[in-house]
């Protein structure tokens, strides 16, 4: 029998709602100008520090083009089974997120510890949907059908 985790790591619907909470986390660390915690997916101790540009044009930080901020994401990587945050085709969203020698890290791609819990409802509601789909499957087969 195909182990259930896999089948569930392959669900189109589990995979679209996480990455759906991903996707409005990630935004929110623009929103806020930067969320840290000291947890397991936390980004840091302090909010980001203001960028010229944005103290210049009364903007926000690492929201200028809108180019980062609409290329930010994220989802499952079934090969390594492990989240995976990005963002795509932005050559320069490295530098932001670590920092350089001349410009302090903000980093952008960290989600709050309570993203785990919502990650634990919709694996924990795909796997109610995935045992009934098998247990269904093994009774027909038992009947005949």
């Amino acid at each position: 029998m195909e182990d259930v985790i896999e089948i569930i790591l392959r669900d189109r619907e589990f995979n679209f709602a996480v990455e759906a909470v991903i996707r409005r986390e990630l935004v929110k660390n623009f929103q806020e100008g930067g969320r840290y915690g000291s947890g397991l997916l936390g980004g840091g101790r302090k909010k980001w520090k203001p960028s010229k540009r944005a103290i210049r044009q009364a903007g926000r930080t690492l929201i200028d083009t809108g180019n980062l901020f609409n290329a930010v994401g994220g989802g499952l990587d079934l090969t390594k089974k492990e989240i995976v945050l990005n963002a795509h085709n932005v050559p320069y969203a490295i530098f932001l997120q670590e920092g350089t020698r001349k410009m302090e890290a903000r980093p952008f791609l960290t989600l709050p510890d309570l993203f785990i819990d919502e990650f634990a409802k919709i694996f924990e509601k795909t796997s109610h949907k995935v045992m009934q789909d098998k247990i269904v499957d093994w009774l027909q087969k038992r009947r005949g059908f």
